[in-house]
């Protein structure tokens, strides 16, 4: 059978297979091609070029939320390196003392955390936006066994749009990151 279709295909008389009868891999890439496809579609709707700040309020409240849950996420999983990479160090004032604050507290205490939004962000100018939110941390040094200590205080966030997305320029008061 094998040898039947090489020669109808080497002659060109094979005819096409329905796509029902394509290989696994092959409909994965299609699939794989389609969902680029649409992502392209989107970001040329949307968000534009990587340099350009989105104007949709909706989007943009959106992914500050999402930042700020990354922001929480990071700190409980001890990874200094994670908070760090949503801030701007070129735009975050002493952003070598806080660096250094946020990874003695991720690696001397045990860090539970709870963000809440207060005020949505807000964009008063292209490519800006601040957001209030009430924070409450639960902190315990990793190598005793005292009672946990609680913070609770609000912050202050702003963010800016960068070439690499939005990025944390200021948070405060910052000293509520400090290590036990």
């Amino acid at each position: 059978m094998k040898s039947v279709m090489m020669l109808l295909l080497a002659a060109g008389l094979a005819w096409n297979a329905p796509a029902s009868w394509a290989r696994p891999q092959d409909n994965k890439q299609d699939q794989k091609k389609d969902k680029k496809e649409k992502k392209d579609k989107k970001d040329s709707k949307g968000g534009g070029e990587a340099g350009e700040a989105p104007t949709d309020a909706k989007d943009i409240g959106r992914e500050i939320t999402r930042m700020l849950r990354d922001l929480q996420f990071a700190l409980e999983s001890g990874s200094a390196r994670s908070v760090v990479a949503l801030l701007d160090s070129a735009k975050f004032d002493d952003y070598p003392r806080f660096e250094d604050m946020v990874e003695r507290l991720t690696r001397e205490d045990t860090i539970r955390a709870n963000f809440r939004q207060v005020v949505p962000a807000t964009s008063p100018a292209a490519g800006k936006a601040q957001s209030m939110v009430d924070a409450e941390m639960e902190l315990g040094r990793r190598d005793a066994a005292q009672q946990l200590q609680r913070r609770r205080q609000q912050l202050v966030i702003d963010f800016q749009w960068t070439r690499r997305g939005w990025r944390i320029t200021n948070i405060t008061p910052r000293d509520y990151f400090r290590p036990l």
